[in-house]
């Protein structure tokens, strides 16, 4: 395995269920992550800048300040055969399996400790499960392990979540977890967003905190 930056936390918080496991970014991450980011980049990068081959940028910059968490299919091949993925599908082979488990990643990012205990979350569901309805199970573990308590998770009260207004998909799964929509930001980032060309984007603010999430 190869030896972790001097800035990536060696204790990896992890949470399980429904066949799904969240997981902090390693070093033993890089072949499936890379892979994932290759077959996932044109759809990410219809809302996100999308670069798959930031692997060790990424994992270097783990640490106090944000972690990224990578939640994968346990059983692939059995969750892709429940979630009814076909050939021909992006990211699966010739016989309709997944050419990777890789489900989603997601950045627990601006971590704030002190009175504030918050942070902001940034993800992105990867081919070829986007569209199979594992990806609102994928964010709750992670938001799970956001809002339980150190060691076990991040310890923190709040997280947020900021989505273009044309982005539905997501919008939907941010409601389907019970997240409380805040209100609009203008031009809150320089990104890509429905017609594919980068500029200043609005987005729709969104939070919950450790007492309005059940397994908190």
């Amino acid at each position: 395995m190869a030896e972790l930056p001097s800035t990536t936390p060696a204790h990896r918080l992890e949470r399980r269920a429904g066949g799904l496991l969240a997981r902090t970014l390693g070093p033993d991450d890089e072949a499936e992550y890379a892979l994932a980011a290759r077959l996932s980049a044109e759809r990410v990068g219809r809302w996100n800048p999308s670069n798959p081959g930031d692997f060790r940028g990424r994992l270097a910059q783990q640490g106090d300040a944000g972690r990224m968490v990578l939640v994968r299919a346990e059983d692939p091949v059995g969750l892709g055969e429940r979630c009814g993925l076909t050939p021909g599908r992006p990211g699966c082979d010739l016989a309709g399996r997944a050419l990777h488990g890789v489900v989603a990643r997601v950045n627990v990012l601006n971590i704030v400790r002190g009175r504030f205990q918050s942070a902001a979350l940034g993800y992105d569901a990867m081919d070829p499960w986007a569209g199979t309805g594992l990806f609102t199970d994928a964010l709750r573990l992670v938001v799970d392990l956001a809002l339980a308590p150190q060691p076990e998770g991040f310890g923190l009260h709040r997280v947020e979540a900021n989505v273009q207004p044309g982005n539905a998909a997501s919008l939907r799964v941010l409601e389907k977890l019970g997240f409380r929509r805040e209100g609009l930001i203008e031009r809150m980032l320089y990104v890509p967003g429905l017609d594919g060309r980068e500029a200043w984007r609005d987005h729709v603010h969104h939070a919950v905190t450790t007492e309005e999430w059940p397994s908190a």
